[in-house]
Formats: structure tokens, sequence, C-alpha cells
């Protein structure tokens, strides 16, 4: 993807204890994104809200081997990375 720097998912569901699930195939084919980035680490930066109710998450990474950091901040697809993976 060369025309697009972020991506946006918001889920809509309510407060009655329903929630969405989101699926990503092969997140680390989300780059190099539109802008380039400091380093070696261009990527396309994701915002989730899945909002209120029981929600999930689940990636399936393509072949080959992946550095995949989760944490209260967020996620990024390229932990290895030294330089340009940050948490906001």
């Amino acid at each position: 993807m060369f025309n697009t720097d972020t991506i946006v998912v918001t889920d809509p569901s309510s407060v009655d204890g329903e929630g969405g699930n989101l699926f990503v195939s092969k997140p680390e084919a989300f780059a190099p994104g539109d802008t380039p980035e400091p380093g070696s680490s261009d990527e396309i930066e994701w915002i989730v809200d899945l909002g209120p109710g029981r929600d999930g998450i689940a990636f399936f990474p393509g072949a080959g081997p992946h550095f995949y950091a989760l944490g209260g901040a967020g996620i990024t697809f390229n932990a290895g990375e030294a330089e340009g993976s940050t948490w906001t």
C-alpha cells in the first residue's frame, strides 16, 4: 500500500454486552504507507476503537518470522525494528 498512512477501525456496537471482532490477515503487509518514516520501519498506523462490550481482535500473519509486540498502549507489527517502533 502506497497511498495510506492510517487505518481507522471503529466498532459502533452498543453497551448491551455485545461487541465486535476484528480479524487482520497478514498485518505485516500493511506497508510501506504513503509517508516515509525515520529509519527502515515504514508502516501504516492503525487506530482501533472497539468500544464497549465484549470485543476480540485476531491477527493471522503470513509466512516467515514475525516480531509483534502487544501492550496496554498498542500493538506494533515491527517489534524487531529498533528504530521507528514507538508506542503512543
